[in-house]
Formats: C-alpha cells, sequence, structure tokens
C-alpha cells in the first residue's frame, strides 16, 4: 500500500492502517487462478492487461469510494471469505486484511484519482474483482 495513505490514516487515527502480506497458500490459490487466464506470473505488467482482457464479466459502477458503495458491491458477491488480498502489483504489492476492516477504512484504501488499478482477491471463494478507475470493475 502507498505510504501517503498509510501516513494519512495514522494521522487522522493516531493508530497504524492494519494489514499483513498475503499468505502462502493464498498465494498459491492466486497463482493457480492467474495461471488459468494465461498471465505470466513473471512478467509484471502482463498482470491487469491479461485480467483486463480475460476476466468475463464487465460492470459499470458509479462512485466506488464511499464506504457503502464498496460494500454494496461485495453483498453482490455473497462474500463469505474473512480476509480479502488487494493486489496492487504482482508479486510484490499485495496486502491482506480483514473484509470488515476493507469496507469500514475503504477510503483510507482506494483513492480513485492516484489509483488506477486494485485487484480483491478472495482466496476462499476464488474471485478476482478488478477495479479500475474509469467507472469500470471486471470479475470472473
Amino acid at each position: 500500500m502507498d505510504q501517503f495513505k498509510l501516513d494519512l490514516f495514522k494521522q487522522e487515527f493516531d493508530e497504524p492502517l492494519l494489514y499483513q502480506v498475503i499468505s502462502v497458500q493464498d498465494e498459491i490459490k492466486l497463482e493457480n487462478i492467474l495461471f488459468s487466464f494465461e498471465v505470466n506470473v513473471t512478467n509484471k505488467s502482463d498482470l491487469f492487461n491479461r485480467l483486463l482482457k480475460n476476466l468475463p464479466y464487465k460492470v459499470l459502477y458509479k462512485n466506488l469510494e464511499s464506504t457503502n458503495n464498496v460494500q454494496n458491491l461485495l453483498e453482490k458477491f455473497n462474500i463469505t471469505d474473512e480476509k480479502v488480498n488487494l493486489i496492487w502489483s504482482y508479486p510484490d504489492e499485495i496486502d491482506s486484511l480483514s473484509i470488515s476492516y476493507l469496507i469500514d477504512d475503504w477510503k483510507y484504501i482506494w483513492y480513485a484519482t492516484s489509483d488506477e488499478a486494485v485487484i480483491l482477491f478472495f482466496a476462499k471463494t476464488n474471485l478476482l474483482i478488478l477495479i479500475t478507475d474509469y467507472g469500470v470493475y471486471y470479475h470472473n
């Protein structure tokens, strides 16, 4: 996660934004899913481009910056996972955090003005949601 996001959160709440690195088990699941979408996991730039082309569903959205809207998005998928992995860049920028934390603190995590895209990976359900800064998200 970008340092400025961590700094803003700490400044507002006087405590750090809590996240972890992706677990080994989740990373293995992610690699298998990416392989199924023909992503070259050794080529960092290939990830987002390949998923944009190969994720089967494309959905327009408005204003995903609010907590309520990201919660509504997750409710559409009946998420049963307890945690989510946020993929900013593969494989070196993957943050893992609880779903409740994601919803509660979404406005400190996603900045449409500076973030081009983020992938939400739910390992329990093998769901990928690629959120873009241009009002479209893609999913499997």
